[in-house]
């Protein structure tokens, strides 16, 4: 939250309510390449819940998805590493496929440290877009 609030993509009475009340944003990424905010999810646990269950409802061939998987984070592996722990158990034809890499600096430097990105094939893209992208507060790897 701290990083867009400082972006000025947030008032300062939504990054004090958010931060208050554990808030992770849940963002999607559209066709045209744009991160949009979906909700705001209260803590780091209950988001990589709901990524996971996002991927069973959208991927293709659902629980026997056995196409592409990356998990990309800053500066957060270990929440990665429980990201992928999630998806290789819920999906038996990913177990030791689910790559992790570095978000990289172009997306990183919008969204700051403790961000997690998963992205997979889907069903064709719209607001309820399969690639899901939940920003988590600045510190949550400790």
């Amino acid at each position: 939250l701290t990083t867009y609030f400082r972006g000025g993509r947030m008032r300062r009475s939504q990054f004090l309510l958010g931060s208050l009340l554990h808030y992770c944003p849940l963002m999607n990424m559209n066709e045209k390449g744009e991160l949009t905010p979906l909700q705001n999810v209260r803590t780091r646990r209950r988001v990589m819940e709901l990524i996971t269950d996002r991927m069973a409802q959208y991927a293709l061939d659902e629980m026997m998805y056995g196409g592409r998987c990356v998990i990309c984070h800053s500066d957060c592996l270990e929440d990665a590493k429980r990201v992928r722990d999630r998806i290789e158990a819920r999906f038996p034809l990913q177990k030791g496929r689910v790559q992790i890499r570095d978000i990289g600096t172009a997306i990183g430097s919008h969204t700051g440290p403790g961000t997690v990105a998963l992205f997979f094939l889907g069903t064709p893209r719209n607001q309820n877009c399969p690639f899901v992208f939940p920003a988590m507060p600045a510190g949550s790897c400790e």
